[in-house]
């Protein structure tokens, strides 16, 4: 944690940004990491006052790699434009519980009318297409028929049913989405027994029993190829929503008192 808030002081100095929110992302927030595994740490910014203010506008992302710490941050507008298109990743970083920064006001209650109002059609899409393709580039042909891409695959079928089953954002908890998703009890088992190896120091070897675990594949990727999600969500009432938080952010680091007062009046949406 500690470091973590030293390389983020490190970008706020290097890139002359004001940072606003950094979380876990990737395999350690779905609780599928090895021991050696990354740390990716996503977010995002305001840009500086004077930026702000300049004709010249900074770039909308800010990568920042130091050893194992693989830092992105988006400027608020470029983060709160993927939120209103229900970017799954996006979405990821505000849903998971891993946060090492948080200068957001009233995050809860903005987390809250995101999901209230995404499109669970986007995200189960999304899911479904990162199963796919993993699946056909390298289990398909067992060009790479690892244990960590095999998990990669299960991870979007399972968050594609559990949308079919439960018509919220899935859980992003591996294993706790494996928990609550209604399947049977021995593909439960081969499932946690392939997060095992890949939590291991074996996520980069072959798989033992392809047939098997080819087999799981089919069935549960039958089961989502047949299925239909049709809520799209309210993106006239998310744009409202975002609009509101990001008036009311900016005010609070551009604004003079007075001014926040006038810019803010009759912006947030009501709770």
């Amino acid at each position: 944690m500690k470091r973590i808030l030293g390389d983020i002081d490190k970008i706020k100095k290097r890139y002359n940004i004001i940072p606003i929110f950094y979380c876990e992302a990737g395999s350690r927030l779905w609780r599928i990491h090895s021991p050696d595994s990354d740390h990716d740490i996503r977010g995002f910014h305001l840009v500086s006052f004077g930026d702000y203010f300049s004709y010249k506008k900074p770039p909308e992302q800010i990568e920042f790699i130091d050893g194992k710490f693989d830092f992105v941050s988006y400027n608020i507008d470029k983060a709160f434009t993927l939120i209103e298109k229900s970017n799954p990743c996006v979405l990821e970083w505000l849903r998971g519980d891993m946060i090492y920064y948080n200068k957001f006001p009233k995050f809860k209650q903005f987390v809250n009318q995101v999901e209230d109002n995404i499109s669970l059609k986007t995200l189960f899409l999304h899911y479904k297409n990162l199963s796919k393709n993993n699946y056909q580039k390298f289990i398909a042909n067992e060009k790479r028929f690892t244990y960590k891409i095999t998990v990669y695959v299960l991870r979007g079928l399972l968050s594609c049913l559990f949308i079919m089953q439960c018509n919220k954002a899935p859980p992003l908890n591996f294993q706790g989405l494996v928990n609550e998703i209604s399947l049977e009890s021995k593909k439960k088992d081969i499932i946690l027994e392939i997060l095992n190896k890949k939590k291991g120091y074996v996520e980069e070897a072959n798989v033992e029993n392809k047939t098997e675990i080819k087999n799981l594949i089919i069935d549960l990727s039958y089961e989502v190829n047949g299925a239909s999600i049709n809520k799209n969500g309210d993106r006239d009432k998310l744009k409202e929503i975002l609009n509101g938080f990001s008036k009311q952010i900016k005010s609070g680091y551009y604004l003079t008192s007075s001014e926040k007062s006038s810019t803010l009046r009759g912006s947030l949406p009501p709770c």
